[in-house]
């Protein structure tokens, strides 16, 4: 009995070591192609050696990433889930939040960040928490779809005179159908579109992607796969190639406008992206390294990308060569010439850098040769990525990085340059610019019609050209605040305008108004307070709004139960907003005298600020000359008064004339009293009462503080 215990432990164990062995020769195959950068290839050998040995952590880890490498952001993410990491080395942790951050799960994301923090004791360059105001300015991008989108990828667009060119690995219907195996798509190539006017363009918010109806036909390599994106891979470069036979693929129809950019730059394998000089007879370009016919691998059997130039004589592209900072040990790619032509941008994975890729510059010497590159250093490059850069008209530096705090993905950056020489801090422009997805590419300008371009992105699972336009929406605030009981304007309120990240507080004016300038996708609250009154808060949001916008709110405050010392309050406010001084006239005049202006000025303002005011005009004479005459005298002082502020603009129905001679002196210099001559200018005057619905607002006030 105990020899058969024996013998069936001894099969079990054989069974188990031969599943072990078979798992074991899965992983290797897979790590060889994984060296190779045969990712799908890959991803295939993991997968099986998981199915024949379930849970196995190692498998499970490489699977997490692969699948991120290749983009496949919600398989990645499963894989991630199932990871142990108490096995796993720390940077899986980062791994971690890179693909929660893809998902859109920006909060779990800081929470794994934090955590390789810890076990790190590194700060790090990531942060994926997105700050909110990377969605506050969504309401001014205007981002289209454009027509040239086919079942691939179409990338890295850029202005050629008119003319679009751009990269895209889709293939000419009589082409040899030669394939990538980093990504089992066929080889990027350049094309153009002669004319953007041919383009027909949609506006992303009304596409529907949910069903893939307003989408071209996407490619898969395998019913469970979802698709690799070309714009970016773990080492820059190819390893090798096969051939294979597409079906199915909508293709663009190449008759109708969409040629091959420069035939005698095309080859087999990888070209773009370009850029252009200022006169657009030299181009830029990324190639794999195919020279002479000769395609050259490294010692680690890795065909490099390097960067080439052409330039145009005759209608076709000549003379092709490289640049002399290319080499075989690393690559050089993704160039871009700024507007002068004297310094070039590109991406690099060349020693000595920040971590994964850096963006490099060289300058253009004065015998016309390029300078060694330098490191745009660390305003620009991370631990992270930095691909894709371009320099536009304004002075800025354009680049993607997936190092930065940002959306997830590669995000666009902008950097100020001065004199080419980059200077400040990147700035992410946010969503809808940038996505969890990758955004890249970008060709832009600015110019009277506002700041528009070009750019590619995979939101949709396949790289794709977008178009966008930016324009900043100008949305005011203004507002009035007032006494609910008397309806009167609220002079000296204090307004609070308060978001998530700001507080701007002021006072209302002497009319009771206020203005602010608003920014576009913002959740905001109003704080109203002043002395004797309620305090009130009113939310609002300009969430939504995509047109210039005034926004007005009329505010009503709640006096407080009447009090002595609450009436002195309102009234002293009263009084500072409506007390306007005495005008004085030379004897026997009725013109207006320069001391008056300021006076007359005021009550214009406040009668044009509120239409519901009106102005009692009250004019005198001193006791000197016949009741008749001071009667008529004290009548044209009102009347000139009147006159001048209808000529200001002010309505006459608004003015209620009175005039009182001599009736009613403000000293005792009657009839024959001696007096001297300022006593007498005392009396020669004109008086101002404004009223509110009826009611004399001063006499009303002063009427009620003597009740109290």
């Amino acid at each position: 009995m105990k020899c058969y215990i024996i013998l069936a432990t001894s099969l079990l164990l054989l069974c188990v070591n031969a599943r072990a062995q078979t798992a074991s020769r899965l992983l290797g195959r897979a790590d060889k192609a994984y060296a190779a950068i045969r990712l799908p290839e890959a991803m295939r050998y993991y997968l099986q050696a998981n199915a024949r040995e379930p849970g196995n952590q190692y498998a499970i880890r490489q699977l997490a990433l692969v699948a991120q490498e290749l983009k496949y952001y919600q398989e990645a993410l499963q894989w991630f889930q199932k990871t142990d990491f108490n096995q796993a080395p720390s940077s899986w942790l980062l791994l971690y939040a890179q693909a929660l951050s893809g998902n859109e799960q920006y909060e779990k994301a800081d929470s794994c960040l934090r955590a390789y923090q810890r076990r790190t004791a590194s700060s790090g360059h990531y942060n994926f928490q997105p700050p909110d105001r990377l969605f506050r300015d969504s309401s001014c991008w205007q981002i289209d779809y454009l027509s040239v989108n086919s079942a691939l990828d179409e990338f890295s667009p850029c202005m050629y005179g008119r003319n679009l060119v751009y990269v895209t690995n889709q293939q000419l219907p009589t082409a040899v159908k030669r394939v990538d195996l980093h990504n089992e798509r066929p080889f990027l190539q350049l094309r153009m579109v002669p004319d953007t006017g041919i383009i027909t363009y949609r506006d992303i918010r009304t596409l529907d992607t949910s069903r893939g109806t307003d989408l071209l036909y996407r490619y898969i390599v395998n019913d469970d796969d979802t698709r690799p994106t070309s714009n970016d891979s773990r080492t820059t470069g190819i390893y090798s190639i096969r051939t294979a036979g597409w079906k199915g693929i909508q293709r663009l129809n190449w008759n109708n406008g969409v040629n091959i950019f420069g035939k005698n730059i095309a080859t087999r394998y990888n070209e773009g992206p370009v850029t252009f000089s200022p006169l657009f007879d030299t181009v830029y370009f990324t190639r794999n390294n195919f020279t002479g016919g000769s395609f050259r691998k490294d010692s680690l059997g890795l065909n490099r990308l390097k960067i080439y130039r052409a330039v145009y004589r005759n209608g076709d592209w000549i003379q092709i060569t490289e640049l002399p900072f290319n080499s075989g040990r690393y690559s050089a790619a993704h160039p871009a010439l700024t507007p002068d032509g004297h310094t070039l941008y590109f991406a690099s994975d060349m020693p000595g850098g920040f971590g994964g890729k850096d963006i490099y510059y060289v300058t253009r010497q004065t015998d016309g040769n390029w300078s060694v590159p330098v490191n745009a250093g660390p305003a620009v490059n991370t631990a992270g990525d930095e691909v894709f850069p371009y320099a536009d008209n304004q002075q800025h530096l354009f680049f993607s990085s997936n190092g930065r705090a940002g959306l997830g993905g590669l995000d666009i950056y902008r950097i100020a340059l001065v004199n080419n020489i980059i200077t400040g801090e990147a700035v992410n422009p946010g969503y809808p610019l940038n996505t969890s997805r990758d955004d890249f590419g970008i060709w832009c300008t600015q110019d009277a019609t506002g700041f528009h371009g070009f750019f590619s992105s995979n939101r949709y699972g396949d790289d794709d050209l977008l178009r966008f336009r930016w324009r900043q929406l100008s949305l005011q605030l203004t507002g009035s605040v007032f006494n609910r009981i008397t309806g009167l304007r609220q002079a000296g309120a204090t307004i609070s305008l308060r978001s998530t990240d700001r507080q701007q507080d002021t006072l209302t004016t002497h009319t009771g108004n206020f203005s602010w300038q608003l920014q576009p996708s913002t959740d905001y609250e109003i704080w109203v307070a002043a002395d004797g009154m309620k305090k009130q808060v009113i939310p609002f949001s300009t969430k939504g709004i995509t047109n210039d916008s005034i926004i007005h709110y009329d505010i009503q405050l709640e006096p407080f139960p009447e009090a002595a010392s609450g009436w002195r309050r309102h009234c002293d406010s009263l009084k500072k907003q409506y007390t306007v001084p005495d005008i004085y006239f030379h004897l026997d005049s009725y013109q207006i005298r320069e001391d008056a202006l300021p006076t007359l000025q005021r009550l214009s303002f406040l009668l044009r600020q509120d239409s519901t005011l009106t102005l009692i005009i009250r004019s005198y004479t001193d006791s000197r000359a016949s009741t008749r005459y001071n009667n008529r005298l004290s009548a044209q002082r009102s009347a000139a008064v009147a006159g001048w502020l209808e000529q200001a603009g002010i309505a006459g129905s608004r003015l209620r004339r009175e005039y009182f001679g001599e009736t009613r002196l403000k000293n005792n210099c009657a009839d024959q009293v001696p007096c001297p001559e300022s006593l007498h200018q005392q009396n020669r005057r004109t008086e101002f009462s404004i009223v509110k619905n009826g009611t004399d607002i001063l006499l009303e006030c002063a009427g009620s503080q003597t009740e109290h």
